[in-house]
């Protein structure tokens, strides 16, 4: 089977195949303020990434928490006794996530006319193949957990809840740093 693309986009490829929720937690306090800020913290402390030289086609298993506080200012970086009183919601949940690309097999695909200097074609598919695989589990894990957030805060003295979105790539970036330190 051939597989031609005609972008550098390999997200159509990508199936999501588990996610279970493994802890969540939802707290409300009275809120002191009628102006609330919102602060989203998404990692994933822990991934294991498949170039799919052993399993014949490219996976990724993670385990990513998703946290939401509103807060009277901006959310402290500890709830202590001190702080819980600034704090009118949190919210959480840490998932474990498997995505893959099983359709593709070995074939990674790159754009028809790449061009890398001094690089390895393969090592660059696999980067971007493992990037695109982060961002759809990323995506599953705030998918899941704004839903949540949602159904769970409806029932709050608080009403609907929702979550701001997360700019992904810098989310990458970010964990990728955290990762290599």
């Amino acid at each position: 089977m051939e597989l031609t693309m005609d972008t550098n986009s390999i997200e159509l490829a990508i199936a999501l195949e588990r996610l279970s929720l493994i802890d969540t937690y939802f707290h409300v306090n009275r809120p002191t303020s009628n102006k609330l800020q919102g602060n989203l913290v998404i990692d994933m402390p822990r991934w294991d990434y498949n170039d799919s030289s052993k399993s014949g086609h490219p996976c990724l298993n993670a385990l990513i928490n998703v946290g939401f506080t509103l807060s009277d200012g901006p959310a402290p970086e500890q709830i202590t006794p001190e702080t819980s009183g600034k704090i009118a919601l949190t919210f959480g949940c840490l998932l474990d996530i498997a995505v893959g690309s099983p359709a593709l097999g070995e074939a990674l695909p790159a754009g028809k006319h790449v061009v890398i200097e001094g690089g390895d074609l393969n090592a660059h598919r696999s980067k971007r193949m493992e990037r695109s695989l982060m961002r759809e589990a990323l995506e599953s894990a705030y998918a899941f957990a704004s839903t949540r957030l949602i159904e769970t805060s409806s029932l709050s003295p608080m009403g609907t809840v929702t979550m701001s979105l997360p700019d992904y790539e810098a989310l990458i970036d970010q964990i990728e740093k955290k990762n290599a330190n």
